[in-house]
């Protein structure tokens, strides 16, 4: 019932068939892809800008127009983002970046154009990307500086990576668009008492430029890449200790053009029991002299020109405004942001400000709920879309003491809401209830019981001092920046700037040792050089690193419990970790913004539920000597004094990390 086998056919195999060979004509001829070539890329401002190129004042239309060219002839996708700008016409929490796509009319060629205003001084990057969709990306950026209104002899410096330029904690004289505003110098000398001296010399550094160049983030040609998670126990976004693991932390914590909104909140009845200590609200005033028009208003002295000053009980949507313009309130929580995020998180210059919610005089909530209660009601009748803001802002008066006993700042996390008791938030307060908003903790420092004996184990035996100990983290209290784990947890700190030592051995000391003789190579020894290169332009090459190495060695000099033993993943070429000397690992400064994409930060997990995390601290702002500004401290402490300005700080920051199980298991 089978095939008849052909003619010749045995039981032994046949022979293979020779292939046959492939017709010139259809023989793969070898191809390769030609990347989009820019042909031009121009920046051009109206009415010249200041003179110079790729420089324009506040309020002027800045246009760049790019044209691009594929040799092959592929479609092209060109985009240019503006970063620094927020998205035009944005009504979400989160608007990201201006910018504009085109796909090319014709083939291989594509032409793009825009124009935006910008609102707010500093140095801005506006970035070209073009692909032919074959996968490679192509980029160029164009830096635009932004000068204030009036510097017409371009003398303000650039440029500054930092926020905190804050002289103290009630603002520092600035205007948020004009330069050397007349209105904001005169301030400073009626009431403030400031030198014309010092104005015209020394106080010309507040007007350095910010550096908005840090958002825009290093280009990668491929696009996207994958790289394995370091360490569970530090997993960023997601992990345990920052919103309990929320699936959309990432997208609290990272992203660019946050919108705020800010809810003044106010006592009405103030005035009226203005003289009675125990029901009065507290009646706040400030250098700006933004309570002159406000309604609720009350005489409280004389300038030191002998002009009157008034005090108010209510935060006033024209205070606030006021404040954001001459002092430089939310400008500078939103440079603190950037530098602090290495420009992943960003907020956007358009801030709201509703009327003035007024607090009845009666109540029987606690604090906390007497605040809170009547705002989510409050933006309902106004109309307002809570969801449409990343963070809301309450700025009020304290309220009386039998209400409030106290209670300056605090969050409510899961809201996304922070409650400041001033209509003036100092920065501190700021950058701190914006902390616990991302899900960060109190910062606080381990006092170890053998503090006072030399050598002595890091992760020895102690407890937490209390929760605003570490006075070099905004997260206590006053001054600093976040520190190395906090970026991590938020997801800002990610790979290749830390680093993970995995450790396969460690030592343990019952008990101190004595000391041991100095070896040659410290086990953490950063230096300064004799001389620092200056700071470069945004994506340009980067100077050599401005610190030299810390060393972690192999033999400790002093009685360290753990002692690294095994290979480093990640280590530097050529790193014997075995060697006499141990790797050796250059660490940019964590509390730099231009220190992105540099290696910041070693992780060394010392057991299963311990983890240190190493950085090098170079604190670069502007701070008060003095950290209390409290109704409770002495009187002169209301006032900024010109000359308590610089408070820098350079060092090894360790942050040590302990896993702990609640009763629940």
């Amino acid at each position: 019932g089978g095939l008849p086998a052909p003619a010749g056919a045995s039981g032994a195999a046949a022979p293979a068939m020779a292939a046959a060979a492939v017709p010139p004509a259809l023989a793969a001829q070898p191809y390769q892809n030609s990347l989009p070539v820019l042909l031009r890329l121009d920046l051009s401002v109206e009415g010249e800008g200041t003179g110079a190129d790729g420089e324009a004042f506040v309020g002027q239309s800045v246009t760049v127009t790019g044209e691009v060219y594929d040799a092959d002839g592929d479609a092209l996708r060109v985009r240019l983002t503006w970063y620094g700008v927020p998205a035009s016409g944005c009504k979400v929490a989160s608007c990201g970046d201006e910018g504009r796509t085109v796909a090319s009319t014709m083939a291989g060629r594509a032409l793009v154009s825009q124009s935006v205003t910008y609102k707010l001084p500093g140095r801005y990057t506006v970035r070209l990307e073009a692909s032919d969709q074959t996968g490679a990306i192509v980029a160029k950026d164009v830096q635009v500086l932004v000068r204030k209104v009036g510097d017409v002899g371009r003398q303000a410096p650039c440029c500054r990576s930092t926020g905190m330029v804050i002289a103290a904690q009630t603002g520092r004289p600035v205007h948020s668009s004009r330069f050397r505003d007349p209105l904001v110098t005169g301030l400073a000398t009626s009431a403030l008492g400031w030198s014309t001296d010092y104005l015209a010399a020394e106080d010309m550094e507040v007007e350095r430029l910010f550096d908005f160049g840090v958002l825009a983030p290093r280009h990668d040609p491929l696009g996207l890449q994958l790289s394995t998670c370091l360490d569970a126990f530090l997993a960023g976004p997601g992990s345990p200790r920052v919103l309990s693991g929320s699936f959309d932390q990432r997208s609290v914590t990272t992203g660019h053009g946050k919108r705020l909104l800010v809810v003044p909140q106010g006592f009405s009845w103030g005035p009226r029991v203005a003289s009675n200590q125990t029901e009065s609200p507290y009646c706040e005033s400030h250098w700006t002299q933004w309570a002159a028009d406000s309604p609720y208003k009350m005489p409280s002295g004389f300038l030191l020109n002998g002009t009157r000053s008034y005090c108010t009980f209510t935060c006033t949507p024209n205070g606030t405004r006021a404040l954001q313009l001459l002092a430089g309130m939310t400008d500078r929580l939103a440079e603190a942001m950037a530098e602090l995020s290495y420009g992943r998180l960003s907020l956007s210059w358009d801030v709201d400000v509703t009327d003035t919610l007024l607090m009845p005089q009666n109540t029987t909530l606690d604090p906390f709920a007497y605040s809170d209660s009547p705002v989510g009601p409050f933006l309902t009748s106004s109309g307002v879309d809570r969801a449409a803001y990343h963070s809301l802002v309450v700025l009020s008066p304290a309220p009386p003491r039998r209400i409030n006993p106290g209670y300056t700042a605090w969050s409510a996390v899961g809201a996304g809401t922070m409650f400041v008791m001033r209509c003036m938030p100092q920065l501190y307060y700021l950058v701190h209830e914006m902390g616990h908003l991302l899900g960060l903790p109190h910062a606080d420092i381990w006092r170890l019981d053998n503090a006072t004996i030399a050598p002595s184990d890091p992760a020895g035996p102690g407890g937490p001092q209390d929760t605003y100990s570490d006075k070099l983290d905004m997260m206590a209290c006053c001054r600093g920046d976040y520190g190395a784990l906090s970026r991590i947890w938020l997801g800002w700190m990610p790979y290749p700037e830390r680093l993970h030592i995995p450790l396969t051995a460690t030592t343990s000391f019952s008990s101190p040792r004595p000391p041991s003789p100095p070896d040659p190579s410290p086990a953490v020894s950063p230096t300064r050089p004799t001389t620092s290169p200056s700071r470069p332009p945004p994506l340009s090459p980067r100077p050599p690193p401005p610190f030299s190495a810390p060393m972690l060695s192999g033999s400790p000099t002093t009685n360290s419990s753990t002692t690294t033993t095994a290979p480093i993943e990640d280590a530097t070429a050529g790193c014997d970790p075995s060697g006499p000397n141990g790797c050796s690992y250059t660490l940019w400064p964590v509390d730099r913004s231009e220190s992105r994409g540099q290696l910041k930060a070693l992780s060394v997990r010392i057991s299963d539920a311990q983890l240190v995390v190493l950085s090098y601290k170079a604190l670069p702002w502007w701070q008060d000597m003095r950290l209390g500004r409290d109704p409770w401290d002495a009187g002169d402490r209301d006032n900024l004094i010109a000359d308590e300005m610089r408070s820098p700080l350079t060092g090894l920051s360790a942050e040590y990390m302990r896993k702990t199980v609640n009763s629940n298991g």
